[in-house]
């Protein structure tokens, strides 16, 4: 009979160690969670405010920059025009005279934001 009540006791001791473990784990994973979700709801408000303060600066920058630009050459013999659309971006493109007149030697249309 001691037997018996010994090992209930230990058995009983055992669920004791395996309930505060449990307890213990449960109380670090929602800490974990709580911890990751503030964490990640900061970083969206950063985000929001990092990409308003970019997206103005470029606008800003976009709205600043000359509707048209026109460069010669030092030999006079090309133009370089740089034209601006504030809506679709940034289009350039070169010319080169000719005996003939202006005739387009480089094709460049490339559209950069």
């Amino acid at each position: 009979m001691a037997e018996v009540v010994s090992e209930m006791d230990y058995l009983r001791i055992r669920e004791q160690k395996l309930r505060d473990t449990n307890e213990s784990t449960n109380n670090r994973v929602k800490w974990f969670g709580f911890m990751t979700t503030f964490l990640l709801i900061a970083l969206w408000g950063w985000q929001i405010m990092y990409l308003r303060a970019y997206f103005r600066w470029v606008t800003a920058v976009r709205a600043s920059r000359p509707l048209l630009e026109l460069t010669i050459s030092a030999t006079g013999r090309s133009i370089l025009f740089n034209m601006a659309d504030r809506t679709d971006g940034f289009w350039s493109g070169s010319f080169a005279s000719s005996a003939w007149g202006y005739s387009q030697s480089r094709a460049q249309a490339s559209m950069a934001l």
